[in-house]
């Protein structure tokens, strides 16, 4: 996370082999949860973002997904997360052609309750953890 001159990482380990724009897990080194990203580079995803959850354990907060190529993240999204795939895929298209002079795009997520969103449009829910 990067924000007025604010640099705030976490240490993760890679729990499966993924190349460029392919889904990896990844065990937070510190809370020992294991986080779905996908592999930006070869050692590196973005993903940033706030997650709070209640005292039943729901989800609630946002993450922005920062990509260069909405197609592989888009294919490799699907995999991870077929019951989506019909949400994700158009709406990673669509981000892409909001690309940056640096060729990256971004597509926020928001949790309610366990809910996901892309926009107001339902991709899946998170269990309670």
């Amino acid at each position: 996370y990067v924000s007025a001159g604010v640099r705030l990482s976490v240490d993760g380990v890679a729990q499966n082999e993924a190349a460029k724009g392919e889904a990896v897990r990844a065990l937070n080194s510190y809370s020992k949860r294991t986080v779905d990203a996908v592999a930006e580079a070869t050692g590196e995803a973005r993903v940033n973002g706030s997650l709070n959850t209640d005292q039943a354990g729901l989800v609630t907060g946002s993450i922005t997904i920062i990509f260069k190529d909405g197609d592989k993240l888009g294919a490799a999204l699907a995999k991870a997360l077929p019951e989506a795939a019909s949400v994700i895929q158009p709406a990673l298209s669509a981000a892409a052609k909001t690309a940056g002079k640096d060729g990256q795009s971004e597509l926020r997520l928001t949790i309610r309750n366990g809910k996901v969103y892309v926009g107001f449009f339902p991709i899946g829910e998170i269990p309670p953890l």
